[in-house]
């Protein structure tokens, strides 16, 4: 890691009455290491990943946040070897927009085998400093 990355990682068993504590955490995780802006995308990236290793591998997982200058990394270990793919969701159907939905929310994504499963990992831009501040608006106390 390089100075100014943080990281932060859990082993899980994936149970869907869980998630709840999982979004909480991963939400004061990235509050605390000020990056607010991206707290409703990542925490719909982490729930549609962890709810695929629910659905799709035996529950147990790493969730892994990761944060540097420039991106915010979310990856999720399992121990399946099968790499998830998008596909065109069905929008009558109660299931299949997750990863789809993870293509829409992240800068990138990939899905990589390892020695004992594989990693998703997605990306997340984090915004400049100067990108949050509002621009059409004047300083308290001038007039236009």
């Amino acid at each position: 890691m390089h100075d100014g990355d943080r990281e932060w990682q859990v082993p899980l068993v994936v149970r869907p009455q869980d998630l709840h504590r999982v979004r909480r955490i991963v939400r004061a995780h990235l509050r605390l290491w000020e990056l607010n802006p991206l707290v409703d995308d990542s925490l719909k990236i982490v729930t549609e990943l962890l709810t695929n290793v629910h659905r799709h591998v035996d529950g147990r997982a790493v969730l892994i946040l990761r944060a540097t200058t420039d991106l915010l990394l979310i990856t999720v270990h399992d121990n399946s070897t099968v790499v998830p793919k998008v596909r065109q969701p069905d929008w009558d159907s109660s299931t299949g927009r997750g990863m789809w939905l993870v293509d829409q929310l992240s800068y990138w994504w990939k899905a990589e085998p390892t020695k004992d499963g594989k990693d998703v990992q997605c990306a997340l831009r984090v915004p400049a400093a100067e990108d949050e501040r509002p621009t059409d608006r004047q300083p308290v106390g001038c007039s236009a």
